[in-house]
């Protein structure tokens, strides 16, 4: 037995020796065979590399950085893809989505177009590691047709940090909490002037409309401070309209009069407070501020930044305001609940709108977050990378544009996002009980206002004024029908826009409406 049992442990002992001699010799084998590899991927590199950067040139990644390139498709030699790209069923931003589906929704990937490569981030986080590098490994995309439309001297074409923040600051001063508390009576003023004008008399009213005469009427009335019992007023409406609609088409010879039409208004407003002394306009606070250094805005700052406010919150917030106004009427348990708020808010503080009254509005300040959650700005400002950056783990090399994506991260929030993308649907996905749980509150990943340095500075603006209006068409509208679109349609949207909205805009059939009479008192009709 003793014997049986030696030979039994020297039989072990062997057949492990031969198993480490064979996995000795196929590790040798296996480093010899990766040796090899890597010899023929650094000459195929070799070759691939210049060929690749003829066919589609500033594509190569950054060998000094331990980190590899966004997965994307390159598409066609030298021309690649269209970032324009849009549908009638997703509206603009179509090239992203589909983009991002494809590759099965990573937070950072690429495309080639127009002779260099472009990276797309989403999500909080990735967006401001790349924001938050602006001035310094990343620079401004400045694009010649939009220097003309609204001029070199405006916040957005301010290339240095120390330069940008002494600008904001200046230009920001029309629009601090304290200014925009002031601007609420007024707001509820051209609120109920636009409704009682709109709705009487009417069967059926288009609201897209009704909310870029709101829109535009802040614009003019509060930023530039024009007077609305001026003839002219009208006039001015059409002349910013025409100078936006030329800017979304991207035709050089539709925006030139009206912009100088506007300019000639701007500077006339600023001999009339030269001469007269402040008010309580947007560009009056510009006019006089002044920074800690003595620094003033000269005539062309205040000028160019004034255009920029209109064009940057008018046609964003007529969107947003559109949409609310579509949600709501698909979801009418949603405008009840705001119809009721409205009510006991005018019984306990009265009819006049405030900010505190706006900011009790709890259910009607979570449908407008909700509405810019599901259909929030499209894409981003485009960026140009000035040294390499690593994201998300995967590196941008320099040379290369870089554009963040709000639909995107709005769709990839962990907190909201369902598998098959219901949270983003107008039917399944408007929830506005979803701000009211912390469970289901969206995350930091909810970014309608941009993020870093160049973050919406008229966001607070924007978010009053749109809860103004919708807290007035509350009190004067509590019932309405959507005609259209109908929930039961497939409807076109809009692709040549900041914000997606149905192509035939809003249209509503008031069933019971409360106008003001000329007495000031409100009268009720069916």
């Amino acid at each position: 037995k003793m014997l049986e049992r030696m030979a039994l442990r020297r039989f072990i002992m062997c057949a492990v020796a031969m198993n480490l001699a064979v996995r000795k010799s196929e590790g040798l084998q296996l480093l010899r065979i990766r040796k090899a590899g890597q010899k023929i991927r650094n000459v195929a590199s070799s070759i691939h590399r210049p060929i690749r950067n003829k066919l589609w040139p500033n594509t190569l990644s950054d060998r000094t950085i331990d980190a590899h390139l966004p997965p994307g498709p390159l598409g066609c030699p030298f021309v690649g893809f269209d970032p324009r790209q849009s549908s009638p069923s997703h509206g603009p931003g179509l090239l992203f989505d589909k983009l991002s589906r494809r590759l099965g929704h990573p937070r950072v990937f690429k495309f080639f177009s127009k002779g260099r490569a472009i990276a797309v981030v989403s999500g909080y986080d990735n967006c401001l590691a790349v924001l938050s590098k602006e001035f310094e490994e990343v620079t401004p995309q400045l694009v010649p047709f939009t220097s003309k439309v609204v001029g070199t001297s405006s916040l957005r074409y301010s290339c240095r940090s120390d330069e940008h923040a002494a600008l904001r600051k200046l230009v920001g001063t029309g629009l601090q909490p304290s200014r925009v508390r002031k601007y609420v009576p007024a707001l509820q003023e051209m609120a109920v002037r636009i409704l009682d004008s709109s709705l009487e008399c009417r069967t059926e009213v288009e609201m897209e409309g009704v909310c870029n005469m709101f829109t535009l009427d802040v614009a003019c009335g509060l930023i530039i401070g024009l007077d609305f019992e001026d003839e002219q007023m009208s006039e001015v409406r059409r002349q910013v309209q025409r100078w936006m609609s030329g800017i979304l088409s991207g035709q050089s010879d539709q925006w030139k009069d009206a912009r100088e039409y506007l300019v000639e208004k701007i500077e006339a407003k600023l001999d009339t407070l030269e001469a007269d002394g402040p008010d309580d306009s947007t560009i009056s606070a510009m006019l006089f501020a002044t920074n800690d250094d003595g620094r003033q805005l000269s005539r062309e700052e205040i000028i160019d930044n004034t255009l920029l406010l209109i064009l940057a919150g008018s046609e964003t917030s007529s969107g947003t305001l559109t949409n609310c106004m579509l949600l709501l009427g698909l979801h009418q348990d949603s405008w009840r609940r705001i119809v009721s708020e409205q009510e006991e808010l005018e019984q306990k503080y009265g009819s006049n709108l405030t900010r505190e009254v706006l900011d009790k509005s709890a259910y009607l300040d979570s449908v407008v977050r909700e509405s810019l959650r599901l259909k929030p700005i499209v894409g981003g400002s485009m960026r140009g990378i000035k040294s390499t950056i690593v994201v998300d783990g995967k590196q941008i090399p320099a040379g290369w544009g870089v554009a963040y994506d709000r639909s995107l991260t709005h769709l990839l929030d962990p907190v909201t996002r369902n598998e098959d993308d219901a949270h983003m649907d107008i039917l399944r996905g408007f929830r506005p009980e979803r701000w009211h749980d912390n469970e289901m509150r969206p995350s930091k990943d909810f970014i309608p206002f941009g993020v870093g340095p160049r973050y919406c500075l008229g966001a607070d603006l924007a978010m009053v004024e749109m809860k103004a209006f919708i807290a007035q068409m509350g009190r004067k509208v509590p019932e309405f029908d959507l005609v259209y679109p109908s929930p039961s349609e497939d409807f076109r949207l809009r692709q040549n826009t900041f914000i997606p909205v149905p192509e035939e805009g809003v249209v509503i059939r008031p069933r019971r409406v409360n106008l003001r009479v000329k007495n000031g008192t409100m009268n009720a009709s069916v």
